[in-house]
């Protein structure tokens, strides 16, 4: 079996998943070939697939719908895997070419619309993407949720869609068991703070500004609870709200326990964050998945997130985390409080909990065995 898995961005999330499927696939003796962006951002790590870069966000449009095609002509791929595309807006008809040369398509739903409701509500994004998974042969979803909102909202027919879900962020625990305390006097902190952590690319969607207003009354109940905000803010215009999280924790006077790290962090310099946090939050409006919410259950984290997507499944009420309704500031705040309020001893369980769960629901082993019994099926039954 031999497939090309396209992946246009070469870092962040998307990027991640691609590699450890990737891996996995290769693993399981499909011969895959990722063709990705020149500036990749896991160049330097182990891989078992042939790496093709050729995708370049500087140049046009045009320049990388070339590259892609000739990538495809050369290798005669009898199935394409799409992860990530160059614009919705025009490459509804590169799957409409595939579909017309009866090229299989396989294609991952990581986000079923943008999330940014700008670019959601744009004229013509919602018939681009409609495009897109109606001329793609099948599709992948993460949780049986997202199969049914994309079904219900683009009336795909279920036998189309596939839930297959997530993987582990593994990968990216160091070597070695870090020290904390080095790592505190890094950030100026003395180490009896207790740390709740937001991480991950810094976008409106997320719901950091409930978070920030959330934190207001757990600074209130625990003095010495700390607020760490990391990741690089992704959009722009009016979308671009980082600047107002800044304002939003001055005005609530709570500047002094919210620390902001707004850049993209190096893949090695990860584990710091995770190493010095007590527990991880993830407030989002609205999402599918999210690779950040992977990484707190491998570096062994409890966890807070809303009940959106399939966070649900990555969370087993009471005993790693906590499920909140999404946009409820006083429901966010009390699961802060409950968990910053319990013994140290009690956190650390919920993380090992949290790893368990890690190895064993979101194994790349039974991710790949799944996607291959997926290809087998499309390459078999698909006309």
């Amino acid at each position: 079996m031999k497939v090309l898995i396209i992946e246009t961005g070469g870092w962040g999330g998307i990027c991640h998943y691609t590699f450890n499927l990737a891996n996995a696939l290769s693993k399981k003796g499909v011969e895959t070939v990722l063709l990705s962006n020149r500036r990749y951002e896991l160049e330097g790590f182990r891989r078992r697939f042939t790496l093709i870069k050729k995708i370049d966000s500087e140049r046009g449009y045009i320049h990388n719908l070339k590259e892609i095609i000739r990538v495809i002509r050369r290798g005669n791929f009898p199935l394409i895997h799409i992860q990530s595309i160059l614009s919705p807006r025009r490459d509804w008809m590169l799957l409409y070419a595939f579909r017309l040369l009866k090229k299989k398509t396989v294609y991952t739903v990581h986000n079923i619309l943008p999330h940014e409701e700008g670019e959601r509500e744009a004229r013509g994004v919602r018939r681009a993407f409609l495009s897109l998974y109606r001329n793609a042969t099948h599709l992948i979803a993460h949780s049986e949720a997202n199969k049914e909102e994309l079904s219900r909202s683009f009336g795909i027919e279920e036998e189309r869609i596939t839930v297959i879900p997530h993987g582990n962020y593994l990968f990216l625990l160091p070597e070695g068991i870090p020290e904390r305390g080095k790592i505190l006097k890094e950030f100026g902190l003395h180490g009896r703070e207790r740390i709740v952590l937001f991480f991950g690319a810094v976008r409106r969607y997320k719901g950091i500004d409930i978070l920030i207003k959330a934190f207001k009354d757990v600074e209130k109940a625990i003095p010495d609870a700390r607020l760490l905000i990391v990741g690089k803010p992704l959009a722009v215009g009016e979308d671009a709200p980082h600047e107002e999280y800044i304002h939003l924790a001055h005005e609530l006077g709570i500047e002094k326990k919210v620390i902001f790290r707004l850049m993209y962090i190096p893949l090695e310099e990860i584990y710091k964050y995770f190493t010095i946090a007590d527990l991880a939050v993830y407030p989002y409006r609205d999402t599918t998945e999210s690779g950040s919410l992977q990484l707190a259950l491998a570096f062994s984290k409890p966890v807070i997130a809303s009940d959106v997507g399939s966070f649900r499944y990555a969370i087993d009420e009471g005993k790693n985390g906590l499920i909140v309704p999404p946009g409820d500031e006083a429901s966010l705040s009390r699961a802060m409080i409950d968990l910053l309020s319990m013994p140290e001893e009690r956190l650390l369980e919920m993380g090992i909990h949290s790893r368990r769960i890690a190895e064993t629901r979101y194994r790349w082993e039974d991710i790949a065995e799944k996607t291959v019994d997926l290809y087998r099926r499309v390459l078999l039954h698909a006309p």
